[in-house]
């Protein structure tokens, strides 16, 4: 969980913890699996995240859906 103190991290810093490219992690932000927030910039918009809210999210998909638990 994270506090108004963490701070943000960079696409390069999120790839490198998940071992994807900085490409994919901009597309999963993208399609709503990773929790980011668009940063506008003066000539692109950029993606920063929270490691506990990737982390978070990460796991999430880890864990078995009910449906394939109970064999169906």
């Amino acid at each position: 969980m994270h506090t108004d103190l963490e701070h943000f991290v960079d696409a390069d810093e999120i790839a490198s913890l998940l071992g994807e490219s900085r490409r994919n992690v901009i597309r999963m932000a993208r399609e709503g699996k990773l929790t980011a927030y668009l940063m506008s910039g003066i000539q692109r918009h950029t993606y920063k995240f929270r490691r506990s809210e990737v982390i978070r999210d990460i796991e999430k998909f880890r864990q078995p859906c009910s449906h394939h638990a109970n064999g169906k």
